[in-house]
């Protein structure tokens, strides 16, 4: 039950504060995400952990990819895009490259076009 009383109880990344979880947390929360299913023994995940400054420039990154997707976007748009990395302590990214395995079948591989954030 702790798993539901824990999504019932989260919180909009604007209302996270200083600090983020420690060393040993992030560590746990890592192996956990580490430990998704994963039948073909293929893990295609790799997980990036952003904090402190790093997540300026992780913004910027952010910005500069919607004004790639989006050029007339105004400046106002582009500083709110920026700002995300800014809602929340520490952010952890989870990045996927999944490539055929003959052991497991098409269907279950994620679509082509999916993106674990959209950068």
């Amino acid at each position: 039950m702790e798993a539901i009383d824990a999504r019932m109880g989260r919180m909009a990344p604007s209302q996270l504060i200083e600090p983020g979880p420690s060393q040993d947390q992030l560590q746990t929360i890592l192996a956990a995400g580490a430990r998704a299913p994963d039948h073909g023994r293929m893990q295609p995940w790799r997980s990036v952990v952003i904090e402190g400054e790093s997540r300026k420039r992780f913004g910027d990154l952010m910005a500069q990819s919607l004004a790639k997707r989006e050029p007339d976007s105004p400046p106002t748009k582009l500083d709110g895009e920026r700002a995300k990395a800014m809602r929340a302590p520490t952010i952890v990214v989870v990045v996927a490259s999944v490539k055929e395995n003959p052991k497991v079948p098409e269907i279950e591989l994620p679509a082509d076009d999916w993106r674990a954030f959209n950068l």
